[in-house]
């Protein structure tokens, strides 16, 4: 039987897989998630649940070249400003388009629509929907994999800092879904 391989569509240009911590005991965090929440799911993971995979690999031998960067983040609706050490800026809209859960990996996916903007396009405003620091260590895998490991801290609040752990893939339209699971695969394999 011949099988035809999907590729991207062109409803997403972006994918990030966030590892997600399976939370034992309380099954009142079990719930359905709707369309109209999917803005605010949790990709959060504890600080000891981050530390202990960042430990693990860190005892292997890296077969990908790694490298940490700084960087503040402005938002205004669905647009995200990046601005990197006061030298750099990077404008781009993103919009979600759709997730999916893999609870038998721990695995959020989620898939946006994500477009670089000049940077006159940013409003110039004082209203915005958030601002966050982040300090990330990314592992690349390829030129459109990598696996990122964030700490970052609002700017309302900068004494609580969030964890998050999350492959990003940049999609083109003539992508092969099923080489990208490949090295999905090769990723999950390095953090066990």
């Amino acid at each position: 039987m011949n099988h035809q391989r999907p590729q991207t569509s062109s409803l997403f240009n972006y994918l990030e897989i966030a590892i997600i911590e399976n939370k034992k005991g309380n099954q009142d965090d079990k719930r359905e998630i709707s369309n109209s929440e999917c803005q605010t799911i949790q990709t959060c993971i504890s600080e000891e649940y981050f530390h202990n995979i960042l430990r693990r690999i860190s005892s292997k031998k890296c077969p990908f070249k790694y490298f940490s960067k700084s960087y503040k983040t402005f938002i205004h609706d669905d647009l995200y400003l990046e601005n990197f050490e006061n030298k750099e800026n990077n404008l781009f809209s993103k919009s979600l388009q759709y997730f999916a859960v893999d609870e038998k990996n721990n695995y959020l996916y989620t898939f946006w629509k994500k477009d670089k903007k000049g940077f006159h396009a940013f409003p110039s405003t004082s209203h915005m929907s958030c601002i966050y620091y982040t300090n990330r260590l990314a592992f690349r895998i390829n030129n459109r994999f990598y696996l990122n490991f964030d700490i970052y801290r609002h700017a309302q609040d900068d004494k609580k800092l969030y964890y998050k752990i999350f492959i990003n893939v940049n999609s083109d339209k003539n992508v092969d879904i099923f080489d990208d699971l490949n090295f999905v695969e090769k990723i999950t394999q390095f953090l066990s």
